[in-house]
């Protein structure tokens, strides 16, 4: 099972290393990392070019001349990715050993999207990598009523293994809709009829950082969301769509459903932290 790993960068030289330093300690026998830099305005592509003379069977890399955004940057990386597994890791993020094995060994010839139980939100202070809060899902799989039970879920995390079947049926990533790339690539996998496999006993670790792409973006989501809904409305009802259309805040107006999907156990003290870390940042 080759695996092509996607990693858009955008001004990620500080944590791409621990990202990168994850994959290879997986140790896989067939894998591929792709590499776009998204006009770095840092020394990342520099860095992503060290990467791709270093180890030159496992690492493709490539170059926006401007920054095109995440979407965009995605499906660039698509294009240098010869696997017929991906797995979307964000720049910034990084994988447990332990836990991917496990959702590799949980993959079937049946399964087409396959996520982890356990999100873990962290951020970097003092040296530290500190989890402030952690995402809890209770089922084995993600279907299209669980979007209107939370808005915590695998979509909005969009770190998971999935088929380039699934890539190519979708069409790829949404390039107009903002730091919601990756929930739009989600939500048409679920129009399409595809469902999530989540893997009891595994964990992802997500950086928290208020100048990521999601923070700078996220004033925007709401907007964007209800523009992808409206583009996409298959899945929804007559009344869901007149509710969209009038609402001020689109996330809200999908939750309809009492939510036994997910719980958020948070550790206060670490999150206290976050927020002073974030006033001399």
């Amino acid at each position: 099972m080759k695996i092509s790993f996607i990693i858009p960068c955008y001004n990620c030289e500080k944590t791409l290393p621990d990202t990168v330093g994850s994959i290879l300690n997986l140790k896989l026998p067939e894998f591929e990392i792709c590499m776009v830099d998204d006009g770095s305005k840092d020394g990342t592509y520099e860095l992503i070019k060290v990467y791709a003379k270093k180890y030159p069977e496992v690492v493709r890399i490539g170059k926006n001349p401007q920054n095109r955004g995440g979407g965009f940057t995605r499906n660039e990386c698509v294009k240098l990715a010869s696997a017929d597994w991906f797995f979307l890791i964000d720049s910034d993020n990084y994988l447990d050993k332990k836990s991917f094995q496990k959702l590799l060994s949980a993959v079937t010839d049946k399964d087409n999207l396959v996520t982890f139980q356990n999100i873990c939100f962290f951020y970097g202070f003092l040296g530290l990598d500190l989890t402030y809060k952690k995402w809890l899902f209770f089922k084995d799989k993600m279907v299209f009523d669980d979007l209107r039970k939370t808005a915590y879920h695998p979509v909005v995390d969009g770190n998971y293994l999935f088929r380039r079947s699934v890539f190519e049926k979708v069409g790829g990533y949404e390039t107009e809709f903002g730091a919601l790339e990756s929930w739009s690539f989600g939500y048409k996998a679920f129009l399409f009829g595809y469902e999530f496999k989540i893997v009891a006993g595994t964990k992802y670790y997500h950086r928290v950082d208020g100048k990521s792409y999601w923070s700078r973006e996220v004033k925007n989501n709401s907007d964007n969301m209800k523009k992808l809904l409206l583009k996409f409305p298959a899945g929804l009802t007559s009344e869901e769509i007149k509710a969209i259309k009038a609402s001020a805040d689109t996330q809200k107006t999908i939750l309809t459903l009492p939510n036994d999907f997910v719980t958020e156990r948070v550790d206060w003290f670490f999150r206290i932290l976050l927020k002073i870390y974030y006033l001399f940042h």
